[in-house]
């Protein structure tokens, strides 16, 4: 028996049980979709762009929030990851601070600016002082629910910032938030422990990533993704990971696949694909593929089963979080604590 089907030894890996938090998103993200949703009070005829603040897996809900839209919202959304806002942001500039626990240090500093210089303002958080400056200060406050991690909110979080988005601009958004939860299920269904090793495609990568580090490959649509698979492999799997985008690394990265060997010898490649996204030229990831394989490099490509890209890109985000779930397990450390994170934070004040 494969030590991924033995449950037993699973269980006993994963002393907090992140596998059944993994196994209820898909329902978390439903109830996210269909909660009834505040008016904003914001005048979007007034704005000229919107920024998302925020650090860990709530930044990541702004990046794919911004890629969802990215060719339907008529207002550009960037994402900051800073302490200190540019000088661009003003109050033409829609700011949404997201701090799960609402205690980033960043985040709430980030905030505290952009109120200062007049910008309209949404706050998402759990609680914390984030939560009760918003409070003080009458700004929409919106929670995306409990979780023991804040990674594990990033569906709702980025439910929450598609909703912001839709309110202000116009943009449709329910058949993208529909599509998140219906690609959460359907790759749930198929990677869950009870599914056996020769059927199960994450159990399968993650015997192909053990011991090696990964160098996630994605581009368009699938940017954001491959950040979030980069930030679960180290979080859960407490592992280094590398992530590069198309086309850029066609003009710079192809010229050091070789050096330093140990890199290069040690690494496996990990394409994440979605054919229906246009935006990604396939035969230039076949032909770079190739090139990798002739090289004497491993390539492992994972490909969305599905049409429209906005499954895809939840299918992809899914499969990833259930590949470092069991590559967790095979370095046999529990994939939900974040000690190290933690004591960093504790000790080392942020700018």
């Amino acid at each position: 028996m494969s030590f991924l089907d033995d449950l037993t030894s699973l269980h006993t890996v994963d002393r907090s049980n992140m596998a059944e938090e993994l196994r209820l998103l898909p329902a978390r993200v439903r109830e996210a979709v269909e909660a009834p949703f505040p008016s904003i009070g914001i005048d979007g005829r007034a704005l000229t762009t919107i920024a998302v603040i925020g650090l860990g897996g709530s930044a990541i809900g702004g990046d794919l929030a911004a890629a969802m839209v990215a060719h339907q919202c008529p207002l550009p959304i960037i994402v900051l990851r800073s302490s200190v806002l540019p000088d661009w942001v003003q109050p033409s500039t829609l700011v949404i601070a997201v701090s799960y626990s609402g205690n980033t240090a960043e985040t709430v500093k980030a905030y505290l600016q952009a109120k200062a210089r007049g910008c309209p303002l949404v706050a998402i958080a759990s609680g914390g002082k984030l939560a009760a400056h918003a409070a003080a200060d009458g700004t929409l406050l919106l929670s995306p629910g409990s979780y023991p991690q804040p990674r594990l909110a990033v569906g709702a979080i980025t439910v929450l910032i598609l909703k912001v988005i839709s309110a202000i601009t116009g943009t449709a958004c329910d058949a993208m938030c529909n599509a998140m939860s219906d690609a959460f299920l359907k790759i749930t269904s198929s990677v869950t422990q009870e599914v056996p090793t020769e059927q199960n495609p994450a159990k399968l990568l993650a015997y192909q990533l053990l011991d090696r580090l990964s160098l996630v490959v994605a581009g368009g649509l699938l940017a954001p993704a491959a950040r979030r698979w980069k930030t679960q492999m180290n979080e859960n799997a407490k592992s280094l990971c590398v992530i590069e985008e198309v086309p850029e690394l066609f003009h710079n990265t192809l010229e050091g696949l070789k050096l330093p060997s140990v890199v290069s010898d040690l690494g496996t490649w990990v394409f994440l694909e979605a054919p229906s996204d246009q935006t990604v030229s396939m035969p230039q990831l076949d032909h770079f593929a190739a090139l990798l394989k002739e090289s004497g490099l491993r390539v492992e490509r994972v490909r969305a089963p599905m049409n429209k890209p906005h499954e895809a890109l939840w299918w992809i985000i899914g499969m990833g979080d259930w590949v470092s779930y069991y590559c967790a397990c095979l370095n046999n450390v529990d994939p939900m604590p974040v000690s190290t994170i933690q004591g960093f934070k504790k000790n080392v004040t942020a700018p």
